[in-house]
């Protein structure tokens, strides 16, 4: 029997492994946002472990796929998919690369087609929402979109690096076929919608955050960093000596939960405390004066925070080397940013200029357009025009 609501099927594989990231976090926000937009939502997921997976994911459901294959579990071998053996580790992403299984989730994606095909076409999805990375995510995303003949949408944060030719292929072949890409900045969507086809729609939507008001007030006032900070962030070393001067002296407490891939991220000169959960670092987020967001030199890429910052009444110190940078830019708009070149002196200029605001009250306002509603609504939007036409005329409107 065919539901009376519009069925959309994301594809994200590794919702159930590791610690939230952005794109994890990204397909749990809209499969449960949009299905309280009134979208039939199903997830297909990962899932090797011995006990049956859960069945909801907030009010979307979820089919959690088992692959036999031990190589499909990547996202929950961190330790360099449980082979000890380097060369061994390096033979089989060499296998990969040549079939075009960079993730390893080939039999995953097979053990998927093999499940949605026993289904009725009136069970069929309406739309195939595949979100990466994993790139592996929207290959099987085309897959299923060519096997069910229904469209396919894109959903990419990050450059698709393609190696060998088998890659390039799946690339080509699944941009390709895509009725619609979205993606989270407007250079990263240049570059990615080159492949696509002529009429194949774009939308730019990063992620989104929850509106947010400070309560209270912490004295000294609390500036906090939060996350990682990778090689191509700006250097965080003269931030650091600025922030871990003034927290010794009493003028604020600065929090450092970070990890690190940088180069001397581990001879900083001020303690970092463990990685919170991502609810907690929100809620730390929210309670505090200002967070420390570092430029990034590549611009196709833009952190969540941004815009979880911009959904707050928290001042952002934005640390940056950049003319242009999007960060910057971002949080200019919104009146959250306190920009400062990468020198001590620029820093402790706009820490000074922080304190001073805060001393007189003042606070940005959270922005509505950066909160996952607004993000869900566009998305939302860009679902029924990919799909419009649908039989019965659900996404249509008629």
């Amino acid at each position: 029997m065919q539901s009376d609501q519009p069925r959309i099927l994301i594809v994200a594989p590794n919702l159930l492994y590791g610690a939230p990231n952005p794109r994890s976090i990204r397909a749990r926000r809209l499969a449960d946002g949009l299905a309280g937009a009134g979208f039939d939502v199903e997830v297909v997921t990962f899932w090797s472990g011995q006990e049956p997976a859960q069945q909801r994911l907030g009010r979307a459901r979820l089919l959690a796929i088992t692959a036999t294959n031990p190589l499909a579990g990547w996202a929950a071998r961190p330790d360099g998919w449980g082979l000890r053996s380097r060369p061994r580790r390096i033979l089989h992403r060499f296998k990969r690369a040549v079939r075009g299984d960079r993730d390893g989730l080939l039999p995953w994606r097979r053990a998927v087609l093999e499940a949605l095909a026993e289904r009725t076409a009136g069970e069929a999805p309406d739309v195939i929402y595949a979100i990466g990375v994993p790139t592996g995510a929207l290959t099987a995303g085309e897959h299923l979109s060519d096997r069910l003949g229904k469209p396919l949408i894109v959903d990419l944060g990050d450059p698709w690096v393609a190696g060998g030719r088998a890659e390039k292929r799946e690339r080509s072949r699944t941009m390709g076929a895509a009725a619609a890409l979205v993606s989270t900045t407007a250079p990263l969507a240049a570059e990615l919608g080159a492949a696509m086809r002529p009429g194949a729609e774009t939308l730019v939507a990063p992620n989104g955050g929850e509106l947010r008001e400070r309560e209270g007030s912490h004295d000294p006032p609390l500036f906090v960093h939060l996350g990682v900070i990778n090689h191509p962030r700006v250097d965080p070393g003269p931030a650091y000596e600025v922030l871990g001067e003034l927290h010794r002296a009493g003028r604020i407490e600065f929090r450092s939960h970070s990890s690190g891939w940088r180069a001397g991220f581990d001879d900083l000169p001020h303690p970092h405390l463990p990685m919170v959960p991502h609810a907690e670092a929100l809620d730390l987020l929210a309670q505090s004066a200002a967070v420390v967001i570092f430029g990034n030199h590549n611009h196709t890429q833009i952190p969540s925070k941004t815009f979880e910052t911009g959904c707050t009444e928290t001042w952002a110190l934005c640390v940056s080397e950049l003319e242009d940078d999007p960060v910057v830019a971002e949080l200019t708009r919104t009146g959250h940013a306190v920009r400062a070149a990468n020198d001590r002196a620029a820093i402790r200029a706009a820490i000074e200029e922080i304190l001073a605001r805060e001393e007189r009250g003042e606070r940005p306002a959270p922005e509505p357009e950066f909160s996952w509603d607004a993000r869900i609504e566009q998305i939302a939007s860009l679902i029924e025009r990919v799909g419009g036409d649908r039989k019965t005329g659900i996404l249509a409107g008629e």
